[in-house]
């Protein structure tokens, strides 16, 4: 039997509508079955932690802090000098060179120190990368100080710039002929910065350990050689 022309287009466009179809389902179920992979671009880590250097766990081990004899705020780390050692032997022991031992001490000569002398030892900060001396609070003296001025209006202790001038003097070379320079304080968090002029520049960080505000007093935290 012969097909006419348009028993053979029927047949071919029927043939072709079939392998269409039949292609069109199964890419679609491919799609289906294999969404198409996102890239993440977002950040995936851990971000690590600050490490504590061996060189200031060494340097806590060997000290302890200072007694506060009355004071707000008092070195956090202390070091007592020894039977013949020397500003030499001390640096070499806490891992310091002794010439900031000495800047930080404010000693005129190396060679007067002698057994019992208490030296101040810097810390090298892990955020800025600069030492500084800490301090740390008098809890009691700080409740004592809040009870005493609570309603006072005006006192030496609400600047910050003056607490630097009294309470940072023979650290660093800082002393009274010194240019104090407040260059900030914030005081709905409690904290100002000073700066003490000269080569190297001197930054005094204080706290309001109590009260924050205007009538809030203030107590140096650090001091930073730059």
């Amino acid at each position: 039997m012969r097909l006419t022309p348009v028993a053979i287009f029927l047949i071919l466009a029927t043939i072709g509508f079939l392998t269409g179809a039949t292609m069109y389902y199964y890419n679609k179920s491919r799609q289906v079955s294999s969404p198409a992979k996102k890239t993440d671009t977002s950040f995936n880590a851990e971000v690590p932690p600050t490490p504590v250097s061996e060189k200031n766990q060494l340097i806590d081990e060997l000290t302890k802090p200072a007694d506060p004899r009355g004071r707000l705020s008092y070195p956090a780390n202390v070091y007592q000098v020894g039977e013949r050692e020397t500003l030499f032997n001390v640096g070499e022991k806490l891992s310091l060179g002794w010439q900031l031992l000495q800047r930080a001490n404010g000693i005129i000569n190396e060679n007067l120190i002698q057994a019992g002398d208490l030296l101040v030892v810097p810390k090298l900060d892990p955020l800025t990368d600069y030492y500084r001396i800490n301090f740390l609070i008098d809890q009691d003296r700080a409740a004592q100080l809040n009870r005493d001025l609570r309603e006072i209006d005006a006192h030496e202790l609400f600047s910050p710039l003056e607490v630097a001038k009294k309470s940072a003097v023979g650290y660093f070379g800082i002393n009274d002929e010194s240019e104090f320079k407040l260059l900030e304080a914030d005081l709905a968090n409690g904290t100002a910065v000073v700066e003490v002029s000269g080569e190297p520049k001197k930054l005094i960080g204080l706290i309001q350990p109590r009260v924050k505000g205007e009538r809030g007093f203030w107590a140096i935290l650090y001091v930073e050689e730059r």
